[in-house]
C-alpha cells in the first residue's frame, strides 16, 4: 500500500439563515487508509431529523458526495444527535494516494424554505458589535470578526496560512485577514469584562461571552495571536497567545504547540 499523506483541515462553519439544525463539533482526522469526519447534529426544539450533505475539497478542487466512497451520517433524514460519523475510502478513489489537503465540508441542507424576513440573532442594541451573516463588525475600530469559528487546533504556520487563505480569497469581501494582534483580543476582551464576563466568579467565561452575543464555537481555550516588533514593525516568529478562559495573554510560555485561532480582517 503506498504511503498516504495529506493534511486535513476543518471548513469554517457559515450560517445561514435558511437552516434551523446545526452541524458542531466538527472534527477530522485519518485511520490507515480511511479519512473521517465526526459530528453532532443540533435541532431546534422538536426538530428530530435533518437533511446532511457532505464534500470534500482535494487540493483546491471540491467534489461532492456522489462522486466519492463516502459511508456514514450524511443524506436525508438523519436523525439529530451527537457522534455522527462519515467515512472515506481513500484508495477506492485514489487508489495511489496523494500528497496534499483535504478540507471536508459538512452542512446542513434546509428541507423547506424559511418565512420571509427570517434573520440571524442579532446582539442587543448596545452591543459593540454589528452582527452579518459571516461576520461581526467591531463597531468601535471597523474590524471584522468571523462570526462562526472552527474548533480545530492547530500549529502558528497553520493558523496563519488559514488566514492567508481568506486573504486571498476576499472573503467576505475583505482582503486583509490575518491572525488578531495582541492589541486587537485586549480590546475585545475588554467588552467581554465590561459585561461581567471575567472567568472564576463572573457570568462566566470571556468566551461565554462572545457565544452569548451571537458568535458560535469560541471556546475556553488559548488562541493564537500575532505580535508586532518594535525594530522591524511587522509580524514575526515570536508566539504568542491569549487565555479565552480568563482573557490572560501568555507572554513566554504557550502552553501547547496546537492551539485554536481566530482570524481578524481590517475592511479595505
Amino acid at each position: 500500500m503506498k504511503h498516504l499523506l495529506f493534511g486535513l483541515l476543518l471548513t469554517l462553519l457559515l450560517p445561514s439563515a435558511l437552516l434551523a439544525a446545526e452541524v458542531i463539533n466538527l472534527k477530522v482526522g485519518q485511520s490507515g487508509d480511511k479519512g473521517f469526519a465526526t459530528y453532532d447534529l443540533a435541532g431546534k426544539v422538536g426538530e428530530r431529523e435533518a437533511e446532511v450533505s457532505v464534500s470534500l475539497t482535494i487540493n483546491g478542487e471540491k467534489f461532492p458526495s456522489e462522486k466519492l466512497t463516502l459511508t456514514g451520517d450524511f443524506g436525508k433524514k438523519i436523525k439529530t444527535g451527537v457522534g455522527k460519523r462519515i467515512v472515506w475510502d481513500i484508495l477506492a478513489d485514489i487508489p495511489t494516494g496523494f500528497d496534499g489537503e483535504v478540507v471536508w465540508n459538512v452542512d446542513t441542507v434546509s428541507s423547506s424554505p424559511t418565512a420571509a424576513g427570517t434573520s440571524l440573532p442579532q446582539a442587543s442594541s448596545d452591543s459593540p458589535f454589528e452582527f452579518k451573516e459571516l461576520v461581526a463588525r467591531d463597531k468601535n475600530t471597523g474590524m471584522l470578526w468571523l462570526r462562526n469559528i472552527s474548533k480545530e487546533s492547530v500549529n502558528l504556520s497553520k493558523a496563519r496560512g488559514v488566514a492567508h487563505k481568506l486573504k486571498v480569497e476576499k472573503y467576505a469581501g475583505c482582503s486583509d485577514w490575518q491572525l488578531p494582534y495582541l492589541e486587537d483580543l485586549t480590546r475585545i476582551f475588554s467588552y467581554a469584562s465590561a459585561a461581567g464576563y471575567t472567568g472564576g466568579k463572573g457570568k462566566g467565561s470571556p468566551a461565554d461571552y462572545f457565544n452569548a452575543i451571537g458568535f458560535t464555537g469560541i471556546t475556553s481555550d488559548f488562541y493564537w495571536s500575532e505580535s508586532i516588533d518594535p525594530n522591524y514593525g511587522f509580524p514575526h516568529e515570536q508566539r504568542m497567545a491569549v487565555d479565552f478562559e480568563d482573557g490572560v495573554p501568555a507572554r513566554k510560555s504557550i502552553p501547547k504547540d496546537y492551539l485554536q485561532f481566530w482570524p481578524v480582517c481590517k475592511p479595505d
